[in-house]
């Protein structure tokens, strides 16, 4: 769920996702050394996805909440323009290592929310399960973005060509791209999380990186497979984002 909070956000508000940062690259560091026939093609059986979806509706209450009272003030403009931005469509063009995919999309949809939901995914291999499931946190998701026909080396963020919004990297980004293994020297200043933007321009590109998070950014040509959306728990997967 994407929030923009301003330079004002307390010690207190940051703690906790610094928190849920640190499990999850623990969790994801035990997985990656799990042999690749344990590559995670099970069933959820139908009692655990009960008792995650109890789960997930207790933290929606909270973090809706939570929202609603950062909402008092920029983050309240910020969704004011997004609900102007769902007139429409977009095309984004998702490009690994394996080509170049296009989908179509509502203009105002959460990246993230929009990929699983035609069949994509933005993370990658065993990150498909052990992931934060859109609450910016674990920064596995974490896609290039750029405007159809810039060059995605030059140094103007895509944010300032308006094709997401919010504009710039929220709190959640900032914190996260800037936490290991992100936060690299190198790091492209057209990285984002595709859990916290929302589609606005028509045409988009969107590349993704090798890596666990998706964070390898040392050459220019090294790009992810694609993998297709697990959805593990159905539309849990991306009720938080």
């Amino acid at each position: 769920m994407p929030i923009k909070v301003g330079a004002s956000t307390s010690i207190a508000t940051r703690i906790p996702i610094i928190f849920h940062i640190a499990i999850v690259i623990v969790i994801a560091m035990f997985v990656s050394t799990l042999p690749r026939a344990a590559s995670f093609h099970l069933s959820v059986p139908v009692r655990a996805r009960n008792i995650f979806s109890k789960s997930v509706h207790a933290v929606m209450l909270s973090s809706q909440v939570s929202s609603m009272n950062e909402g008092a003030g920029t983050g309240a403009k910020v969704g004011a323009r997004a609900e102007d931005g769902k007139s429409g469509t977009a095309t984004v063009n998702f490009e690994t290592s394996d080509g170049v995919q296009l989908i179509t999309v509502q203009k105002g949809e959460i990246l993230r929310t929009a990929m699983l939901k035609r069949g994509l995914s933005p993370h990658n291999g065993k990150s498909r399960l052990i992931n934060c499931r859109g609450l910016g946190t674990c920064g596995t998701c974490a896609v290039e973005i750029t405007p159809t026909g810039s060059a995605s080396t030059s140094t103007n963020s895509s944010n300032e060509e308006n094709v997401v919004l919010p504009v710039d990297r929220n709190t959640r980004e900032r914190l996260r791209l800037n936490f290991p293994p992100h936060g690299s020297p190198d790091q492209s200043p057209h990285l984002r999380l595709a859990c916290q933007v929302q589609i606005q321009d028509t045409d988009v590109n969107v590349k993704k990186r090798c890596g666990f998070w998706g964070q390898d950014s040392s050459e220019d040509d090294l790009l992810a497979e694609s993998y297709d959306a697990q959805l593990y728990f159905g539309e849990l997967e991306f009720v938080l984002d």
